[in-house]
């Protein structure tokens, strides 16, 4: 450790910083919308299937709903309204992963090694991971709103 450095020293960046990161995020989304909309025409990758259109919904709003939320972090950064932009992002994702699940839309007929196994159980933890980061990004934003009311 450097003298005058403290264990606790975080790293922070600046306001304008994050306002680029948010912007980048836009953008990365509109190309992911893009992406995942053309995938199927393009054949790529091999093993998802026809069934994708029926996740397709679901993860349209999913991306859609992250470009607003990261849009609106450029102008707004309250504790309260980061934590719930989160909250929304996250259960939209989980609602992706959960139809992912249901439909599945992929074949890995051709491949010697179960890749269905290990995909379902990806999807599994995937569940139970933003499950429990709803909670606690829901805690985060109720603490935040109980100190903004106390």
């Amino acid at each position: 450790m450097t003298e005058g450095r403290t264990a606790s020293t975080r790293f922070t960046i600046s306001r304008r910083g994050r306002q680029y990161g948010y912007a980048l995020a836009v953008a990365g989304n509109v190309l992911l919308l893009y992406l995942v909309n053309n995938l199927l025409e393009w054949e790529v990758p091999s093993w998802l299937t026809a069934d994708f259109d029926q996740v397709l919904p679901i993860l349209n709003a999913s991306i859609l709903v992250s470009i607003a939320v990261n849009a609106a972090f450029i102008g707004y950064r309250a504790q309260w309204f980061t934590s719930l932009g989160q909250v929304i992002m996250t259960a939209f994702s989980l609602a992706v992963i959960v139809r992912l699940r249901s439909v599945f839309p992929f074949d890995f007929a051709p491949y010697d090694f179960n890749w269905e196994g290990v995909t379902r159980g990806i999807l599994v933890l995937l569940i139970i991971v933003l499950i429990i980061s709803i909670i606690a990004e829901g805690a985060k934003a109720l603490k935040a709103l109980a100190r903004l009311g106390g």
